[in-house]
């Protein structure tokens, strides 16, 4: 569900940001800068190969990290949805609430 990312074509962390293919019963997403930006994957980007030249890393104090690296995957385009930091206060959790519960949380 949560990965790396967003990895890019260019080695220096610009153009068009890409998530790996959707492996799992939830959908990939990343999490990353500007802010703690969800990137999701482009409802109108086709599944492709893509060569991988660089991918953000980590976001401390909103400063990601831009590495170089090289492979090929299965990615799609990505597009940020909303900045978390505009409705929450990091570190983020999330809780599991048991069925019927309507949003209480139990522990």
């Amino acid at each position: 569900m949560f990965g790396a990312g967003p990895w890019f074509k260019s080695t220096d962390c610009t153009e068009s940001p890409f998530i790996k293919d959707d492996q799992g019963v939830f959908p990939s997403v990343a999490i990353n800068v500007p802010g703690n930006t969800v990137y999701v994957r482009d409802p109108n980007g086709p599944l492709q190969t893509v060569t991988v030249g660089s991918v953000l890393l980590g976001n401390v104090n909103n400063h990601g990290t831009c590495a170089q690296t090289s492979f090929s995957a299965q990615m799609y385009p990505a597009v940020p949805l909303i900045d978390l930091d505009i409705l929450f206060t990091a570190p983020f959790t999330v809780t599991k609430c048991r069925p019927g519960s309507k949003g209480k949380v139990f522990h």
